[in-house]
C-alpha cells in the first residue's frame, strides 16, 4: 500500500492531477487466485503518505550530513596521534594522501616494524576533510591485522578526529544461533529486526569507541539483534570500516550495499597485500568433493529418491572421470574443461531438484544445504571459465574435482574499479612484474619502497649451507632446522 501510495503521489506531480485510481492486486502462488483492491485517493491524502514515508529518511541524511561536518572539522584540527612520525612513517604517509587526493593506485612495499597501519590509516582519515571521501575500508586477511586498524582508529579518535569506526565480521563467526536458519520465522534475533534496528543505532551512534566486534554483539544482545546484520547497517553511517578481502572482492558475499552497482567515494587500503594473490586464487576457484556428495546421498531418507539419484549420478560421473587418469594415485591431474560437461550436467540436476526442497531442509540437515551452495558456486565458476582457470582432478589424500583460478587479476580489478583509490602495502611486494600481473592494479599505480627503520648494522644474514631444503628433502631437514632456528634465537634476549 505504502508502495502504490508513493508512485500514485509521482504521478499526480508528474501529470498535474488533484487525484488519482490506485489498484492493488494480490495474487496466491499456490492456487493461482487473485483479489483487487480499487480506490480515488486525493492528492493531498498521498502527499500526506509521502511525507510520512520520506522524512525519516531526510532526518538520517540532515544527521549525517552534520555528522560530516562536524567530523570534517575535528578532523582538521587534530594532529598526528603520537608526538612524532617514525623513520618512515611521515614520507609513507604523504604518498598515501597524495595517491587518495589524485584518486589513483599505490603500491608500498615498507618493512614490518615502520607502522604501516597508522601510517596509511591517518592521511587517508585526514583526505577525508578535503575531498568528498564518504569511507577508508581498510582490508585484511588476518585478525590481527583487524587488531591493528582499530588500535589505530583509537588512537586517532583519543587525539581529537571525530571518526567512526566499525569492524565487520563474518556472519559465521558473529552468528548466535548458527544451528537455525537465517530466516526471521526461525531465529528470534532476525525476528522484528528493523522494529528494534533503530535503538540499536542510537547506541552504537553515541559511542566514543570503535564498534568493535565484541561490542556490536553486545549491543546485539541487548537490543535482541542480529549482530552481524547490525554491523552492515552501523557501517552505513561509519567512517573506517576494518574488514576482511573478500567484502570487496569475493562476488557471494561482497557488501553490495556499497559496491554493487558503482564506484563509491572511497579509499580501500589493502594490508598485507602480497597475501591477495592466493585469496584471490581461493576467492574465485571452485571445488567439488566426491566423498561428500556420496556420503550425503547414503544418509538421505528412500523418500527423498529426487535428490539421491543425481547425487549419486555426480559421484558415478567423477568416477568414470577418474578412470582416465591412471596416474591420480600419485599425483593430481590437469583434466580438459571439455570432458567435464557430463559432471556438470549433473551437479545441475541436483541442484533443480534441491530449488523445490529447499523449505524441507531448512531446519537441521546443514550439510545437504552446504552442499547445494557449493554445487551453484561450481556451477557459477563453470560459466566464468576461460584461459584463466584450470581443472585439476585430485585423488588422494581427497578425492576432488577443482576449478582452479590461477590467475585471478581481471577479477580483483574489477573490485578495484569500485573505489575512487587503492592503496597496497606489504612488507614483501617483490618481484614487483608478479604482483603487477597478478594484482590487476592499474598500469598507471605508482610503486613506492620506504627503507627499513633499523639500524643497518642490526642486519644480519647467515647462511646455513648444511641443511638441504628442497621440497624432497623437507621431512629430513625439519628437524635439524628448529633445532638451528631454536638455537638461534636463544643465544640472545629480543625480538
Amino acid at each position: 500500500l505504502r508502495q502504490l501510495a508513493l508512485y500514485g503521489y509521482l504521478l499526480c506531480i508528474e501529470e498535474d492531477l488533484d487525484c488519482i485510481g490506485l489498484q492493488l492486486t494480490y495474487f496466491n502462488l499456490d492456487d493461482r487466485s487473485q483479489h483487487s483492491s480499487c480506490s480515488v485517493v486525493p492528492r493531498a491524502a498521498l502527499k500526506e503518505q509521502f511525507n510520512a514515508i520520506v522524512n525519516p529518511y531526510l532526518d538520517q541524511l540532515r544527521i549525517r550530513m552534520l555528522w560530516i561536518r562536524q567530523r570534517n572539522q575535528s578532523i582538521t584540527t587534530s594532529g598526528f596521534p603520537f608526538t612524532q612520525f617514525r623513520t618512515g612513517q611521515r614520507e609513507l604517509a604523504k604518498s598515501v594522501y597524495r595517491t587518495i587526493m589524485q584518486q589513483n593506485q599505490l603500491v608500498l612495499q615498507a618493512p614490518t616494524g615502520l607502522g604501516k597501519t597508522l601510517a596509511t590509516l591517518f592521511p587517508a582519515v585526514k583526505s577525508m576533510a578535503a575531498t568528498p571521501l564518504e569511507k577508508v575500508f581498510f582490508l585484511t586477511a588476518k585478525t590481527a591485522g583487524q587488531h591493528s586498524a582499530e588500535v589505530a582508529v583509537a588512537a586517532m579518535q583519543n587525539s581529537g578526529a571525530r571518526i567512526r569506526g566499525v569492524t565487520i565480521s563474518s556472519k559465521s563467526r558473529t552468528c548466535f544461533n548458527p544451528e537455525l536458519p537465517c530466516d526471521p520465522e526461525y531465529c528470534r534475533y532476525a525476528k522484528g529486526y528493523y522494529q528494534r534496528l533503530g535503538p540499536a543505532l542510537v547506541e552504537l551512534r553515541q559511542s566514543k569507541q570503535h564498534l568493535s566486534k565484541s561490542l556490536i554483539e553486545k549491543t546485539a544482545l541487548h537490543f535482541t539483534v542480529c549482530p552481524f546484520e547490525l554491523g552492515l547497517d552501523v557501517a552505513r553511517e561509519a567512517d573506517v570500516v576494518v574488514a576482511d578481502y573478500n567484502y570487496l572482492f569475493d562476488p557471494t558475499v561482497r557488501l553490495k550495499r556499497f559496491f554493487e552497482d558503482q564506484k563509491g567515494d572511497y579509499a580501500v587500503l589493502v594490508d598485507e597485500a602480497h597475501n591477495l594473490v592466493e585469496r584471490g586464487r581461493e576467492m574465485f576457484s571452485a571445488s567439488i568433493d566426491k566423498d561428500r556428495v556420496l556420503n550425503i546421498s547414503k544418509i538421505l531418507l528412500a523418500d527423498r529418491a529426487t535428490l539421491i539419484k543425481p547425487l549419486q549420478a555426480i559421484n558415478r560421473q567423477l568416477l568414470a572421470l577418474r578412470k582416465r587418469y591412471p596416474q591420480l594415485t600419485e599425483k593430481p591431474v590437469a583434466v580438459p574443461i571439455d570432458s567435464l560437461k557430463p559432471v556438470i550436467k549433473k551437479i545441475d540436476a541436483f541442484c533443480i531438484a534441491m530449488e523445490e526442497q529447499l523449505d524441507d531442509f531448512m531446519l537441521g540437515q546443514n550439510d545437504i544445504i552446504d552442499l547445494y551452495f557449493e554445487a551453484q558456486h561450481f556451477l557459477r565458476i563453470y560459466e566464468q571459465l576461460d584461459e584463466r582457470y584450470v581443472s585439476i582432478l585430485t585423488w588422494t589424500p581427497t578425492k576432488t574435482l577443482k576449478l582452479f583460478c590461477i590467475d585471478p587479476s581481471s577479477r580483483l580489478q574489477d573490485g578495484f574499479k569500485r573505489s575512487n583509490s587503492t592503496v597496497c602495502f606489504s612488507a614483501t611486494m617483490n618481484p614487483k612484474r608478479y604482483f603487477a600481473d597478478l594484482l590487476g592494479l592499474s598500469e598507471e599505480a605508482n610503486w613506492q619502497q620506504v627503507p627499513s627503520p633499523f639500524p643497518v648494522e642490526n642486519f644480519q644474514v647467515l647462511i646455513a649451507s648444511f641443511i638441504p631444503v628442497t621440497y624432497r628433502a623437507r621431512q629430513q631437514a625439519l628437524q635439524p632446522l628448529v633445532s638451528l632456528i631454536h638455537q638461534e634465537i636463544s643465544t640472545r634476549k629480543g625480538n
